[in-house]
């Protein structure tokens, strides 16, 4: 798919928020910041780089359903105002 082309890379937003969670948001984001640019440099999915230096297993985050169901009020909102 499209987003699987990304290398995750694509995630890496909602891979700040799951870390936002136990650090604080600037910290978040500079670490995943550090992953994607390691991701990029070694021809590697970023679930890789960062579950490795996490681990944990980081599927829920880059799952495809979970990453809708974030969108689905987003959705609702827009076609309720049509």
């Amino acid at each position: 798919s499209n987003l699987e082309a990304t290398q995750g890379l694509a995630c890496s937003e909602r891979l700040a928020r799951h870390l936002a969670a136990r650090m604080d948001r600037t910290a978040a984001s500079a670490k995943v910041e550090q992953w994607c640019v390691q991701a990029m440099k070694e021809r590697r999915h970023l679930k890789a780089v960062a579950g490795a230096a996490l681990g944990e297993d980081l599927a829920q985050v880059f799952s495809t359903d979970a990453m809708l169901a974030d969108l689905q009020p987003a959705f609702e909102e827009q076609l309720a105002g049509l």
